[in-house]
């Protein structure tokens, strides 16, 4: 603050004011560290705890993943067939916006870009189509893709170490079968000990 008082008629003067602090901003402020601190003791978090964060962040990548296919595949429609720059939710990866303008508009139309003559066009449609072709061809069956599928989530949860404890001890009870079941040894469930120690 200025030392000396007063009032000048050309001068430059700024008021400064304080909002008064709210009872949410207090909420929201105790809520990030809380969710803080929480992040770091997810290693000795309840089974079930780690198994919702995982599921959780596992849907929320699928539907990114997801969301960000159906736009590319409706921009191909409409550029190929249409020849128009047709965005699905333009913002959605921008990374000046906040979360919720990320979501606005819901769509955009850009009428004025350039069209793509048709022999591009027929080139990227024939290019897509033996693309399509060739997955359609060496894609595996239904089958195949439910078991890897399965195998694929089993291994995650083996790998963050989510495994039901049903499922951990079967697995440590199969191996432990296996390893004394050796060549020239006793068989699983037998004794080692003579009958007459016995």
């Amino acid at each position: 603050m200025h030392p000396v008082q007063e009032f000048v008629e050309d001068g430059f003067y700024t008021w400064i004011y304080e909002k008064p602090r709210k009872v949410l901003n207090a909420i929201l402020s105790i809520g990030l560290v809380v969710f803080t601190i929480s992040c770091c003791l997810l290693p000795v978090a309840p089974n079930i705890v780690k198994i919702i964060v995982f599921y959780a962040s596992l849907t929320m990548f699928s539907l990114l993943i997801g969301l960000l296919v159906v736009r590319l595949v409706l921009f191909g429609i409409g550029w190929l067939v249409l020849g128009l720059h047709f965005w699905l939710l333009p913002n959605v990866m921008s990374d000046e916006l906040p979360v919720v303008e990320a979501f606005k508009p819901l769509y955009s139309l850009d009428k004025d870009a350039k069209k793509p003559d048709m022999l591009s066009r027929l080139v990227a449609l024939g290019g897509a189509g033996m693309v399509f072709w060739a997955l359609y061809r060496t894609g595996p069956d239904g089958t195949s893709v439910r078991q890897a599928t399965q195998r694929a989530h089993d291994d995650l949860l083996e790998f963050f170490n989510l495994a039901a404890p049903k499922q951990l001890s079967a697995n440590q009870t199969g191996s432990a079968e296996g390893a004394s079941a050796t060549p020239g040894g006793p068989a699983a469930g037998e004794s080692s000990v003579p009958n007459e120690e016995l």
